[in-house]
């Protein structure tokens, strides 16, 4: 004997899924995709903000009107492993370790001799061009020789900025943009 489905049995119900975003929120319908993928998003903060990126935020006005007081940039940590530094790279400079740095820019390469006269900067006794200086004034320094993993860096507010010779060991990475 067999029994037929009459029109009023009742039938079974499909499976109710939360819908909406906040209903899958915390971990989405697949908690250990989302576990990895959270490990993965982390690793890479990790390296990318640890290996590669140095935060900068940039503190005076030695590098006005290029970069403002207050204003947050990145540097990379990698350029200079493959490559020299070049004139007009804006680099970051450490003091005394990578807490404390130093935003400048580099005039002199090794090996020339740099001089600095009312906030110009002369290399081998030729005017440097620098279209990124925006006002006359500043320093004086006598001519000095590079030796060959050395760079002169200054700021670019001449009147207000410090100079000197930096080796490249201290070189913590060149901004990047």
């Amino acid at each position: 004997m067999s029994v037929e489905p009459s029109a009023e049995s009742p039938q079974p119900l499909p499976p109710v899924e939360p819908s909406g975003f906040w209903s899958r929120f915390p971990v989405g319908k697949k908690p250990g995709r989302t576990l990895y993928r959270l490990f993965c998003i982390s690793l890479l903060a990790w390296v990318t903000f640890t290996q590669w990126l140095l935060p900068i935020r940039v503190t005076g006005y030695s590098m006005f009107p290029t970069y403002r007081d207050g204003q947050i940039n990145y540097a990379n940590r990698w350029a200079y492993r493959w490559k020299t530094p070049q004139r007009g790279d804006v680099v970051v400079i450490m003091t005394t370790g990578e807490q404390v740095t130093i935003l400048k820019r580099i005039v002199g390469m090794p090996g020339e001799r740099v001089r600095m006269d009312n906030g110009r900067i002369y290399i081998d006794g030729a005017l440097l061009e620098e279209a990124y200086i925006q006002q006359e004034g500043g320093w004086r320094q006598k001519e000095i020789q590079l030796g060959p993993e050395e760079y002169w860096a200054i700021g670019d507010n001449r009147v207000v900025s410090e100079f000197g010779i930096v080796s490249l060991s201290r070189l913590a990475g060149r901004i990047l943009f």
